[in-house]
């Protein structure tokens, strides 16, 4: 009894924050939690089941391998930090429920080496996504990009929403069919961002095409109430040709500029319904009470949880 006290307490303290050197790795299975240290996520990752959830805590933790159907899920805004690469690889073309990652911030890649249907990544930060397993309906949601995407023959179909992507898409002479950008900005606004995607539709976005000797961005895309950097051999259906000073510009500029998309709210990440957050939706514990009954050997436990 005295164990089982002294381990829901130091949950409670880990997901709260309440000591910030308590760094846990939390696999949720059926309603019951086990904690492991930092680096023992792949191990987590082994012991659980498909339908489980692993919470990270605030801290550094080595990649993983994901080879189940669960959520990985991080404190977010930058608190949760994966030393590396992550690696997708769950067997048997599954088509997913519930989202894989949310609230990491990569210091890597992310590389999908399987076939995955309704892949979600949701408010995380990370270099680059690759996949080299099939994939369709892929969901990137909310994250912060600081490299590319990259596409290929595997990608079937993908939407991209409420992100940066910092050097855009590159196809490698794929051309996507249903790839949607929508609320993004692509690019970083100055001359070594570089975007590669033919036939991809872009939609409310701010997007920075770019030409040089070796490289032809933007062929073929189709663009709808895009403010766009460089239009060339496009499909633009009210646009915008702007320079690279849009990208600095606040929500309350674009809005007064007008830079609105097809639902009326300003264009780029911080529009649409879901704005651009890298806050995890990971219920936060915000205050809790912990009284132990010694006569009665009990814990009683008052917790206050508020949704993000």
């Amino acid at each position: 009894m005295r164990k089982q006290i002294l381990t829901l307490a130091c949950l409670l303290m880990a997901t709260m924050g309440v000591n910030a050197q308590i760094s846990k790795v939390a696999l949720q299975h059926r309603g019951e939690v086990t904690l492991y240290d930092t680096d023992q996520i792949q191990i987590a990752i082994d012991n659980s089941v498909d339908g489980d959830t692993i919470f990270l805590n605030e801290g550094e933790f080595p990649g993983f391998t994901v080879n189940k159907k669960i959520s990985v899920i991080g404190k977010g805004n930058s608190e949760t930090k994966v030393t590396s690469n992550i690696t997708i690889a769950i067997p048997n073309s599954p088509t997913l429920t519930t989202r894989v990652l949310d609230g990491l911030n990569l210091w890597g890649n992310i590389v999908v080496s399987t076939a995955i249907n309704s892949l979600v990544i949701r408010k995380c930060q990370f270099w680059s996504i690759s996949f080299s397993g099939v994939v369709d309906k892929v969901l990137i949601d909310r994250c912060n990009i600081t490299d590319y995407v990259t596409l290929s023959s595997n990608v079937v179909g993908m939407d991209i929403v409420n992100s940066k992507i910092a050097y855009g898409l590159r196809s490698n002479a794929y051309t996507p069919s249903a790839v949607n950008v929508v609320n993004c900005i692509v690019g970083n606004g100055n001359y070594q961002s570089v975007y590669s995607a033919s036939n991809a539709t872009f939609i409310n976005s701010i997007v920075y095409n770019y030409h040089s000797s070796s490289y032809y961005y933007g062929t073929g895309c189709n663009y709808v109430k895009c403010a766009v950097v460089n239009q060339n051999n496009g499909i633009y259906q009210n646009c915008w040709n702007v320079w690279s000073t849009v990208y600095n510009y606040t929500k309350d500029q674009l809005i007064r500029d007008g830079y609105l998309g097809t639902d009326e709210t300003c264009i780029g990440p911080d529009g649409g319904t879901t704005p651009y957050t890298l806050v995890s939706t990971a219920p936060k514990i915000t205050d809790y009470t912990l009284k132990v009954d010694t006569g009665e050997k009990k814990l009683n436990v008052n917790v206050k949880v508020t949704p993000q």
